[in-house]
């Protein structure tokens, strides 16, 4: 077995830890770039240009399966902590910082870049073809295991997956001392549906909408109750005049029920009601007409 994880150590003491699946091969390869000035890595570079190629130390320190590699140079990058790997993530480039000129000259670079018909036309058909695994439809079988495995499971960014034991507990006496599940879920920007869960865990009963002792409604929802109503004075009853009333009548006498009436009207069969009894009206049971 040939494959494993490697240092290159400069005089300075400096290493670089990196995987090969054949040591003589990637050693080959980094000395062929830092001759031609065009290694990746821009301190193993600098060290060559600065000591030379000879002085650098290429070591292997752990034979293992091609599988394993990124697993022990993960763990040789978090144990030696070598000073010229750039990413501190084995196989990735999270942690990499471009200095600024850097980062100046990708801007430039593709500033104002477009491409040309040609090329949108090939980018175009080479995506044909339903590649990506559009319009694919998967078999009942494995729509059910994909839902066996995804369930009892809450995506990372849920309330429930990041809420913490004591933000639970908090909550749970929160709402015990009278806090509302709107106002709390509001609170916390989630769902109320999803803090009636959080809270049902915890052992908490849930209790009866109506009955909220100590209730404390934020400012939104005060702002929403105040405009209840306004659709009475603003709607039917704001406009019956005694013309209008004579109309209702009318139509009542001539063979109108009450639910085409509030059809007609635009109102409820509750509101019009109490306008014919006042008019002394005998009120029909529903589907009858008045006789001639």
């Amino acid at each position: 077995m040939n494959s494993g994880i490697y240092t290159i150590t400069s005089p300075s003491g400096n290493k670089y830890v990196g995987s090969a699946v054949n040591f003589k091969a990637r050693w080959r390869q980094h000395r062929h770039e830092l001759r031609r000035g065009t290694h990746f890595n821009n301190g193993l570079q600098r060290a060559s240009s600065k000591y030379g190629i000879e002085n650098l130390s290429f070591k292997p320190i752990l034979v293992c399966a091609v599988g394993d590699l990124l697993f022990f140079e993960q763990r040789a990058i978090d144990i030696l902590k070598p000073q010229y790997n750039a990413c501190r993530t084995a196989g990735s480039q999270l942690g990499r910082k471009h200095r600024p000129e850097s980062n100046a000259k990708n801007a430039a670079a593709h500033r104002g870049r477009k491409q040309s018909m040609e090329q949108r036309l090939a980018t175009s058909k080479r995506l044909l073809g339903n590649k990506n695994n559009l319009g694919r439809k998967s078999s009942l079988e494995t729509r059910a295991k994909q839902s066996a495995s995804l369930k009892g499971k809450r995506p990372p960014d849920c309330f429930e997956a990041r809420a913490t034991e004591m933000q639970k507990r908090q909550l749970a006496a929160e709402y015990t001392s009278g806090a509302g599940l709107v106002d709390l879920a509001s609170k916390h920007g989630t769902d109320h549906r999803i803090m009636r869960r959080v809270l049902v865990e915890e052992g908490v009963v849930i209790r009866d909408a109506k009955f909220r002792p100590g209730q404390t409604w934020l400012p939104e929802v005060r702002a929403k109750q105040s405009t209840k109503g306004k659709h009475h004075r603003d709607g039917f009853k704001a406009r019956l005049t005694d013309p209008l009333k004579n109309e209702i009548i009318n139509d009542y006498l001539g063979g109108f029920g009450l639910l085409r009436l509030a059809s007609k009207y635009r109102t409820s069969h509750k509101t019009l009601r109490p306008i014919l009894v006042e008019a002394c009206l005998t009120i029909r049971p529903s589907g009858r007409k008045t006789e001639n």
